[in-house]
């Protein structure tokens, strides 16, 4: 099964590894350390032009999206 995470970006969700919410991530030392050194190593795609209310981490990539964590793992938990 696919699930749209927004801005036009389907993935599978057997390749999502987590949802989290953006504003949890970044009160994390250990998190932000994460996400940039995602960004430098170009293992992230930023799907929205705002600030992300999630990331959803996949296999190969970060993602960022504009709805909200806990509308993402409803919708995983229904495909």
């Amino acid at each position: 099964m696919y699930v749209n995470i927004g801005g036009d970006v389907i993935l599978n969700a057997k390749d999502v590894v987590a949802v989290m919410d953006a504003k949890q991530m970044s009160r994390s030392p250990i998190n932000a350390q994460f996400l940039e050194r995602s960004k430098s190593e170009n293992r992230f795609a930023t799907t929205i032009e705002s600030e992300p209310r999630t990331y959803i981490i996949a296999r190969t990539l970060i993602y960022t999206s504009h709805v909200s964590a806990r509308t993402l793992e409803r919708r995983l938990r229904i495909t």
